[in-house]
């Protein structure tokens, strides 16, 4: 039997692997410098009021953090409030605890990404690539870092948790796998495939100890709910199948991609036009990765797609932009896929310029939609 038989050539692909201070500076540099000049544009140009809609609410819940129940909300975020809030003994404003917590998050999912991408290559131009990408995606790459949602902390743990599967740390992937269920629900459909690739990548392998782990979290607090609040068995899912995957109009399937449609207006269109061109990058890295010879990266990188495929084509008209929210993490899948692609790794290689104007262009797509968040989404009426 060969080592590549018992899997060690993933990990031992993965240990080789050395952070070099350029790189980490590189790519941690990269994450502040986006954080504050998206800051700078939604704080002190557009003049934005950051503590609204789900950020009031977190912030509200950190605040009743003895009775963590809310149906809506799995309580990992505003629990973390609460914590900085008592470590930094109330003495911060609560905007500034929030992004203390996405801003480390957006620096550690850039590494995570920079490291799973530059492992698996052995590109390092495709690496820092990647993890512009995630830094950068358009529209809210940053924006709903600076916006602080929970999805950067859900999603720096999941690329993480993929980070330490490749490296063959199964049980220890688990605990940031288990960790980002409590942080947003999104997380729950990624975590399941994410474990379910390992599974058939690893067959007998794979550890049901990791299982064990990773449900842990989720799972205590779903007991929890039901003998101290009185909950029944799916508290947690009592709002959030009624309102996020109950179809808005009479199509009984892909309510969120064809009835935005439907609703018409130029700003349901270009709403679709987003939608849309996200789908067919999933569909086209779908086709991608089925085609990849690395079994681990096939599966790793399909898990991700499919769960990012589940939620553009379950989530309601009223719902779907949270599927955007979660798409940056498609960087990890596109830098897979780039990094069987030598021509990309050369050109990158020979003209490291060229990523300039690309980070030019996904700056201003962050500016564009900071504008319409500020004056249009939430402008008062």
């Amino acid at each position: 039997m060969s080592p590549k038989d018992l899997g060690s050539d993933n990990a031992a692909r993965n240990d080789a692997f050395v952070w070099t201070w350029h790189a980490a500076s590189k790519v941690t540099i990269t994450a502040i410098g986006s954080f504050l000049v998206v800051w700078w544009w939604l704080a002190v140009v557009l003049q934005f009021r950051f503590l609204r809609s789900d950020v009031a609410q977190y912030w509200e819940e950190s605040l009743a953090w003895r009775t963590p129940f809310n149906p809506d909300h799995v309580p990992g975020y505003p629990l973390l409030i609460a914590l900085l809030r008592f470590l930094t003994a109330e003495q911060l404003e609560p905007i500034s605890l929030f992004w203390s917590l996405t801003s480390c998050a957006h620096i550690a999912g850039a590494l995570a990404v920079y490291s799973i991408v530059t492992s698996r290559s052995n590109q390092q131009q495709i690496g820092f690539l990647s993890s512009t990408l995630f830094v950068l995606w358009p529209l809210v790459g940053t924006t709903y870092v600076v916006f602080p949602l929970s999805e950067s902390i859900a999603l720096a743990l999941i690329a993480w948790g993929v980070a330490l599967l490749l490296a063959e740390r199964f049980n220890i992937a688990a605990i940031p796998l288990g960790l980002a269920t409590l942080i947003h629900k999104g997380t729950w459909i990624f975590v399941i495939l994410l474990l379910l690739a390992g599974i058939v990548t690893h067959r007998h392998r794979f550890p049901w100890t990791a299982l064990l782990i990773a449900s842990c979290p989720l799972g205590l607090l779903w007991m929890a709910g039901m003998i101290v609040n009185g909950h029944g068995p799916f508290w947690l899912l009592s709002v959030s199948l009624p309102i996020q995957f109950a179809t808005k109009s009479s199509l009984p399937v892909l309510d969120g991609l064809l009835g935005t449609i439907l609703k018409g207006g130029m700003a349901n269109l270009a709403k679709s036009l987003v939608l849309w061109a996200h789908v067919a990058l999933l569909v086209t890295l779908c086709v991608a990765l089925f085609r990849s010879r690395d079994p681990a990266m096939k599966w790793y990188g399909l898990a991700i797609v499919g769960g990012l495929l589940f939620l553009f084509c379950g989530l309601n008209q009223n719902i779907i932009w949270a599927a955007i929210r979660y798409s940056k993490i498609a960087a990890l899948p596109l830098g897979f896929y780039l990094g069987t692609q030598p021509r990309v790794a050369a050109a990158l290689a020979q003209h490291p310029w060229v990523i300039a104007p690309l980070v030019v262009v996904l700056v201003a797509s962050q500016f564009a939609y900071c504008w319409y968040m500020a004056d249009v989404f939430f402008a008062p009426k």
